[in-house]
């Protein structure tokens, strides 16, 4: 099934895109689907307009936001971008308008870029990522208001991060990473004095079944 069972809708394509244009960009950061924009139309007499379509309420919005990243491009805020005159139709690398979207302190849902400007800690391009960091909080976050009944903290917080291996950075081998796994349960653990097993009344599931111990070697901290 791939990439492509997780797509569901024309919008969501752009997704895929590598680079996008910059009237595509301001479309996309407004929620709108750039498909249903025409560029260019000719009236009867060969007279081009540009976006004629673009509905009226949000039309200044959009040409702010064009007016933004051109003058980012041109003060080299926008990195990776060659084009001595940007313009309306310039080509962006996706991953450097993430990057400067992220510097600027703003989310933006269609870019899966969330605020991380209070939380260095969570932001993958930070030159001082730490996965294991990362999935310690992430795993904590998951359970902070769980009520817990039945097995230990740490052996909740151990399955549900075998189940969001991949996404955490978790996986040795093509599997989880049953060590790194450990570790990063131990210092999420609230529960250090022992006691009565508990178990968290949230549901989750775990495809932690596999058979072997695997090191830590390539995780890159």
């Amino acid at each position: 099934m791939g990439v492509m069972s997780e797509i569901t809708s024309e919008f969501e394509i752009y997704k895929l895109s590598a680079t996008l244009e910059i009237w595509e960009i301001a479309i996309l950061l407004l929620g709108l689907n750039p498909s249903s924009i025409s560029t260019r139309e000719s009236d009867r007499y060969g007279v081009e307009t540009y976006f004629s379509d673009i509905p009226e309420e949000i039309d200044g919005q959009f040409q702010a936001l064009k007016k933004v990243l051109i003058a980012a491009i041109r003060e080299e805020e926008i990195k990776n971008c060659f084009d001595n005159q940007p313009s309306d139709f310039t080509s962006v690398e996706v991953q450097a308008l993430k990057n400067w979207i992220k510097s600027k302190g703003f989310k933006c849902s269609f870019f899966d870029i969330s605020n991380t400007e209070n939380q260095p800690y969570l932001d993958r391009d930070h030159p001082h990522y730490s996965p294991k960091l990362h999935a310690a909080i992430k795993s904590w976050m998951e359970f902070k208001d769980a009520e817990i009944e039945g097995t230990s903290p740490k052996e909740t917080l151990k399955v549900w991060l075998s189940g969001h291996a991949v996404e955490l950075d978790l996986i040795h081998g093509g599997n989880p990473n049953k060590s790194a796994i450990e570790e990063v349960a131990k210092i999420a653990n609230w529960e250090t004095k022992g006691g009565a097993p508990k178990t968290p009344t949230k549901k989750f599931s775990s495809d932690d079944k596999e058979k072997d111990e695997n090191d830590i070697s390539d995780l890159p901290f």
